[in-house]
C-alpha cells in the first residue's frame, strides 16, 4: 500500500473535469496506491509511471519505492498526454 499525494498542478486539473469523472479518477488513484504493481506501468524513456483511468483518462505517477508513494504529476485526456 502507497500514499498517494497529488502535485498542485494535478489537483488543477482533477478540479477542472465534470464531478463524475473527477470521482473515477479518484477512485482509480484509491485503488493504485492500494496496490500500485497491479495498475501501474513504467512511461517508455522516463522514471514515471502511468495509471490508466478507462479508456480515456491517464495520469503520470513518480513512484517512490522506498517510502511508499505516489505522486501525482497530471492528470489528462489519453489524446496529447504523451507528447
Amino acid at each position: 500500500m502507497a500514499d498517494v499525494l497529488l502535485a498542485e498542478s494535478a489537483t488543477d486539473e482533477l478540479a477542472s473535469f465534470q464531478p463524475d469523472i473527477e470521482q473515477r479518477i479518484r477512485d482509480k488513484l484509491k485503488q493504485a496506491g492500494e496496490n500500485p504493481d497491479h495498475y501501474l506501468e513504467r512511461l517508455q524513456g522516463r522514471k514515471t509511471f502511468k495509471l490508466k483511468i478507462g479508456r480515456e483518462y491517464r495520469a503520470e505517477i513518480d513512484w517512490d519505492k522506498n517510502e511508499s508513494v505516489l505522486r501525482v504529476l497530471r492528470i489528462g485526456h489519453r489524446d496529447g498526454f504523451y507528447d
